[in-house]
C-alpha cells in the first residue's frame, strides 16, 4: 500500500488491501501458498516465497500493524529458506525467497542470504566470452536465456529491500 500511495495510487488502497486479504487465504497456517486456492499446494517454493515477499513488503508490516499476516509471512519463509541450499540453483525461486530474506528482520534469514549471494558470487562466469554473467541452467532458462539468469543473479545480489 506504501509503494501504491508513492507511485500516486492512494484511491487503490482498498482495492490493494482487499488483495493482501484475499492473498493470506492462499495460505496455509503452516505458511505454504496455494495456487488457486489453499488446498492447492503443489509445494512449489517460488509461489510460497512469493507469498512471504508480498507479506513482508505490505505497508503497515513493518509497525506491527499485521501481526497474523508477519507471523504467517515468517512461517512461508521458514519453509522455503533453506531451499537457497539446494543443489541445482533456480533463479526465479531464489529470487522470491532473496526478497522475503532481505525484508525480514531474522539475523539467522540475513545469514542465508549472505549464503544465497556469496553462492551467485561464485558461480558468476569469469575468464569466457560471458564473463560477469550467469549461466542459464535453471527450468526457465529455455524462455529467458543468459539475459533472464543474469538479471536475477544480480537482483539477488543488491543490498537490502
Amino acid at each position: 500500500l506504501a509503494l501504491a500511495a508513492g507511485q500516486g495510487i492512494e484511491e487503490s488502497g482498498r482495492a490493494l488491501e482487499r488483495g493482501l486479504t484475499w492473498l493470506k487465504t492462499m495460505a496455509s497456517e503452516q505458511g505454504q501458498f496455494g495456487y488457486r486456492n489453499v488446498a492447492d499446494r503443489s509445494d512449489h517454493a517460488a509461489l510460497t516465497a512469493m507469498g512471504a515477499h508480498c507479506l513482508f513488503n505490505a505497508a503497515g508490516f513493518q509497525s506491527n500493524a499485521d501481526p497474523h499476516g508477519r507471523a504467517l509471512a515468517r512461517r512461508a519463509l521458514h519453509r522455503v529458506a533453506e531451499e537457497t541450499d539446494a543443489a541445482n540453483l533456480d533463479f526465479y525461486r531464489s529470487y522470491f525467497i532473496a526478497s522475503a530474506l532481505k525484508s525480514s528482520e531474522d539475523p539467522d534469514h540475513r545469514q542465508q542470504l549472505a549464503r544465497l549471494q556469496n553462492r551467485l558470487a561464485r558461480e558468476r562466469q569469469t575468464g569466457t566470452p560471458h564473463a560477469g554473467s550467469w549461466i542459464p541452467a535453471d527450468q526457465w532458462s529455455d524462455v529467458g536465456g543468459r539475459l533472464y539468469a543474469t538479471t536475477l543473479a544480480a537482483m539477488m545480489l543488491e543490498e537490502g529491500p
